[in-house]
């Protein structure tokens, strides 16, 4: 299967984490202020009502834990490493592309082939395949915990 290059900011306008308050799933959006466009984050949490706003928030690492005491909701063990995904798009992204037999990454369009994608970041033990059955079964658990439809 050919995949287009694809950036972990493709996934992260709302990332859903943990809310700090009440421990159930939260809204981490992205919002655009004249002051800091594209940096600025809003947590909302629609159990408890917990919202909190960063100015200049920085893009994560790519990592489960986002800084600020807050972490994805979407995050299980696998293979003795943190296997997690930001959001629904992020998880079934993260399942095509560990779940294809062949894996061939397409050039961008205006830069060649570059090592920022999420196919080329992805941790080695995640693409091995002695470990895609586990991995596969690790991110049908995170699909598990998708949030209800209001929740």
């Amino acid at each position: 299967m050919k995949f287009a290059p694809t950036h972990i900011s493709d996934f992260d306008a709302d990332i859903l984490v943990r809310c700090p308050q009440c421990e159930r799933c939260a809204h981490l959006l992205a919002v655009k202020t004249e002051t800091w466009p594209g940096r600025s984050r809003r947590l909302t949490c629609g159990h408890c009502g917990h919202c909190r706003d960063w100015d200049n928030w920085s893009s994560p690492n790519a990592d489960w834990q986002l800084g600020f005491g807050l972490e994805v909701w979407h995050k299980t063990s696998c293979c003795g490493e943190v296997l997690w995904a930001y959001n629904a798009d992020h998880l079934a992204h993260l399942e095509k592309y560990i779940g294809a037999e062949l894996r061939e990454c397409l050039p961008d369009p205006e830069r060649g082939h570059v090592n920022q994608s999420i196919e080329s970041r992805l941790p080695k033990w995640m693409v091995l395949g002695k470990n895609r059955s586990s991995v596969l079964e690790g991110l049908a658990t995170l699909r598990a915990m998708l949030p209800q439809a209001g929740g």
